[in-house]
């Protein structure tokens, strides 16, 4: 049977068994879901978090040079004004467990929108928002994760549309036709979220309700 301790990689056999198979299998990326399944330290503490990267995580993926994805959580709720409008503020535990990561990426729904946010990368700009669905592939058998930029797409589409419309502006209804010809998801609701954030940056003018220019 399982031990209660299996999944702790901070007791030496357990990470020598699993740098072993690392080591036979030479994978392409190594995926622990979540974190705190493969520690027994304080995650509250910076000095034992970073323990756990120097001493464990770093180690396991330098055997081979895999990619270590490490799937952790938050602790705050969207919109919680102690992590200052910053998703990677409300990761939970220590701050060195976002500090010591090369790469940060948050996924979270928003406003009913499934988003995946590149928050930092160690070697050069963060990437674009991504608006993600998840669909069935292969009857049942498999999933597909389609991807799309998540509002400049949307909000080019839109300019694109409103351009030759001048000063007669556009139903919102044809906005949403724009949009699902784009291939981008949109409904009342997330046109009025596309065409809100653009009105407020006096990108388009509301001329009443309905319309947009």
């Amino acid at each position: 049977s399982r031990q209660k301790d299996a999944l702790d990689l901070g007791k030496p056999e357990r990470l020598d068994a699993l740098l072993q198979t690392v080591k036979e299998q030479s994978p392409d990326f190594i995926i622990l879901d979540s974190l705190k399944r493969f520690h027994r330290r304080d995650e509250n503490s910076n000095a034992d978090m970073s323990a756990v990267y120097a001493d464990t995580l770093r180690p396991v993926a330098d055997i081979n040079k895999s990619g270590l994805i490490v799937i952790h959580h938050y602790n705050k709720p969207h919109g919680d004004a102690s992590s200052n409008g910053q998703a990677i503020g409300r990761v939970r535990g220590a701050s060195d467990i976002v500090a010591s990561a090369d790469q940060v990426w948050t996924l979270e729904r928003i406003d009913g929108d499934l988003i995946l946010a590149h928050e930092k990368c160690r070697w050069s700009d963060s990437a674009d928002k991504l608006a993600v669905s998840i669909e069935d592939a292969h009857q049942g058998n498999g999933v597909r994760l389609r991807a799309q930029k998540a509002e400049a797409d949307a909000e080019r589409v839109i300019k694109l549309h409103l351009m030759p419309c001048g000063l007669s502006g556009a139903l919102r209804t044809s906005i949403i036709d724009a949009l699902a010809e784009a291939g981008i998801k949109s409904d009342s609701r997330l046109a009025s979220k596309y065409l809100g954030r653009m009105f407020a940056r006096a990108e388009v003018v509301k001329q009443q309700e309905g319309k947009q220019t």
